[in-house]
């Protein structure tokens, strides 16, 4: 095969796949899809308004970490409530421990000064 014959096959082959769609059939088919874009408009509605406020208690949830980190802070709130109020025993105990009964409590000293940390002798 020449490169002549195969130049000849190339062109039959483009004359018999040149024939354009009809006009008419285009018009039709713009037409459809001018109505259907029209009625793809009517049905989305307006356009979503942004929400504006809640700036500074979205900038805080950031700070803590986003909604994940408020609510794990609300959760350790909650269980410091609930420890506060039932009072386990050992929380009772350290209580005692730390606030003798018969302690004044200016004379507690949870903060040891440096001379309480140094070895005597």
């Amino acid at each position: 095969m020449t490169p002549q014959d195969l130049e000849e096959l190339f062109a039959e082959a483009r004359a018999a796949h040149s024939s354009a769609a009809p006009p008419d059939l285009l018009a039709r088919v713009l037409t459809d899809a001018y109505a259907v874009q029209d009625l793809q408009d009517a049905q989305a509605g307006p356009a979503p308004v942004a929400r504006r406020g809640f700036g500074l208690l979205r900038l805080c949830a950031g700070l803590f970490g986003g909604t994940a980190g408020i609510a794990g802070l609300a959760t350790a709130m909650v269980a410091g409530v609930a420890i506060g109020l039932v009072q386990p025993a050992p929380v009772s105990a350290m209580t005692t421990l730390l606030w003798p009964e018969e302690a004044a409590l200016d004379t507690i000293e949870l903060i040891p000064n440096f001379g309480a940390l140094l070895p005597e002798g």
